[in-house]
């Protein structure tokens, strides 16, 4: 019989977020309180989320999965073409 083990994902569940701050506030407030006060907690975190700022990558387009699509670079004008290799004398 073979194990296979649960590979947990990099990032935290919404579900899970929840979970922590209900258990954490259950410390210090009621149940009634500590349901609100973890829905305004996610409230909060997925009002941040939702407006993340992007960022510039050096990935190189054809590493990226086919269908990704790209902005039109202002700077691309500015780049030099490139040169056809010349071979070894």
């Amino acid at each position: 019989m073979r194990h296979n083990p649960q590979i947990r994902p990099a990032e935290t569940t919404m579900k899970e977020f929840w979970l922590n701050n209900f258990t954490s506030l259950l410390g210090r407030l009621p149940p009634e309180e500590a349901l609100k006060e973890a829905d305004r907690a996610l409230e909060l975190c997925n009002s941040r989320w939702s407006q993340t700022d992007w960022a510039k990558s050096w990935i190189p387009k054809h590493a990226c999965p086919i269908g990704t699509e790209f902005e039109n670079d202002e700077a691309d004008h500015l780049r030099p073409a490139p040169r056809p290799l010349t071979p070894l004398r």
